[in-house]
């Protein structure tokens, strides 16, 4: 078990996770908002959330439950057409789903109880002769046990 919030060390590890999958090589993968550098395919992280639960009801040492969500942000940007745009979006979006499929304790990352997706969303629109956008959000839900 960890003894201290594991959100910010398990959202580094996704990304270097994500950054040494074949399917994203040539992806720009940040661990916040890429700004002004940012590629036509990209993915970062979002807003970290969620909620510590400690038990107060005995005199001892409590073990805290830390429940929390990381989004997982997603741009195709210079695609010809949403079916193409449509397309890459799913392709960045599997890669995620796979990593937590091959590895769902994130190779035993510690304090980590478990980890899943529990929100995905895609959108795409034509840009007026600038090629189509798509954006993508995916949320992944984390339990932490922390001493």
């Amino acid at each position: 078990m960890a003894d201290t919030t594991i959100r910010w060390a398990l959202a580094k590890h996704f990304i270097t996770k994500l950054r040494a999958l074949p399917a994203l090589e040539d992806v720009q993968i940040e661990p916040g908002f890429p700004g002004d550098t940012q590629e036509p395919d990209s993915i970062w992280i979002s807003e970290l959330d969620g909620d510590l639960e400690i038990p107060v009801s005995k005199a001892a040492r409590m073990q805290r439950d830390d429940k929390f969500t990381i989004p997982f942000e997603f741009r195709v940007a210079g695609r010809v057409d949403l079916d193409e745009t449509m397309t890459r979006l799913s392709v960045l979006v599997a890669a995620l789903e796979e990593l937590l499929a091959t590895d769902p304790g994130l190779e035993n990352f510690d304090g980590l109880i478990d980890a899943e997706i529990n929100s995905e969303v895609m959108t795409a629109g034509n840009m007026r002769g600038a090629g189509c956008l798509g954006f993508a959000q995916v949320v992944v839900s984390a339990h932490a046990r922390l001493t």
